[in-house]
């Protein structure tokens, strides 16, 4: 009798430890696979076989399940990640590309991978030269991560990328918030410049004048507070204040760190002053 006892512990025993196994090996099954096909992928790629590549991730994304699961998610999120970075850069296929990183945004807005995905999709807009979408990109980025360190330099690339679309007026906007949100910023130097340019290429010239200036006042760097002295004196010229422009432009000269271009835009001021002093003399002889 107690044999028979120790004998159905041991069988009892048995057949628990084969459940368990079969247990982890139904879920390791679901995993496993998933990895190996991330593996798969990863092997395609590192053999430059990138459509395979993205084929075998595509399956994967296929494969998992639609709903929110701890196991899937980390999976899907290294899946579409891969898949968008191999589009990008080495089929160069931009609305795939798109596509993979836009998908992370819609199933986990707000997390790190959709603060990141966000970042490449400016990227790629940039390099397709579609500044008007990275405007887009750069413009969540802000609103959506305020407290991101280093999110000032997506506030700059805001006000730059209205000033590519020609939007001037929306550029100095985006610029001036940069300066009120982060005055002490890596960027603070080159938004001042960008106002003034703007200015510039309006026509606004007094105000360009000013923000000049400014830019000047408020940098601490020697090259960029001679910069703007030689965009100031471009700024003169175009008013018709031409020896005021002389004379700044050879202050610009002392500390400029391209002194060719400098005089280059002084001799051609200078000439263009002496056309009309030679053009009025002669006016004076005729009458």
């Amino acid at each position: 009798m107690v044999m028979t006892r120790e004998h159905d512990l041991r069988v009892r025993q048995g057949v628990v430890a084969v459940a368990l196994v079969g247990c982890l090996a139904v879920v390791g099954g679901c995993q496993d696979p998933w990895q190996s096909k991330l593996d798969r992928a990863g092997d395609l790629a590192f053999q430059g076989r990138y459509e395979e590549a993205v084929y075998v991730l595509d399956e994967l994304l296929t494969s998992l399940p639609d709903v929110p699961n701890e196991d899937a998610d980390p999976v899907r999120l290294k899946a579409l990640s891969k898949a968008g970075r191999i589009a990008h850069l080495f089929l160069r296929n931009v609305d795939l590309a798109v596509s993979y990183h836009s998908r992370i945004i819609e199933l986990y807005p707000g997390s790190e991978q959709s603060y990141e995905a966000r970042q490449k999709l400016a990227r790629i807009h940039v390099e397709a030269n579609d500044r008007a979408r990275a405007v887009v990109q750069y413009q969540a980025l802000v609103s959506g991560f305020p407290d991101k360190p280093g999110v000032d330099q997506f506030q700059y690339e805001l006000a730059r990328g209205y000033f590519v679309l020609g939007d001037h007026e929306q550029s100095r906007t985006e610029a001036r918030r940069l300066l009120e949100l982060w005055p002490d910023s890596h960027y603070a130097d080159r938004v001042r410049m960008l106002v003034a340019t703007t200015y510039h290429i309006q026509g606004r010239h007094e105000k360009a004048v000013q923000a000049y200036e400014e830019a000047r006042d408020a940098t601490e760097d020697v090259n960029l507070a001679a910069h703007a002295l030689f965009e100031t004196a471009g700024s003169l010229a175009a008013m018709g204040k031409k020896e005021k422009a002389v004379e700044t432009y050879l202050e610009a000269l002392a500390t400029h760190p391209r002194p060719q271009i400098v005089r280059m835009r002084l001799d051609r001021l200078r000439g263009r002053m002496a056309r009309r002093d030679l053009d009025n003399l002669d006016v004076h002889r005729v009458w």
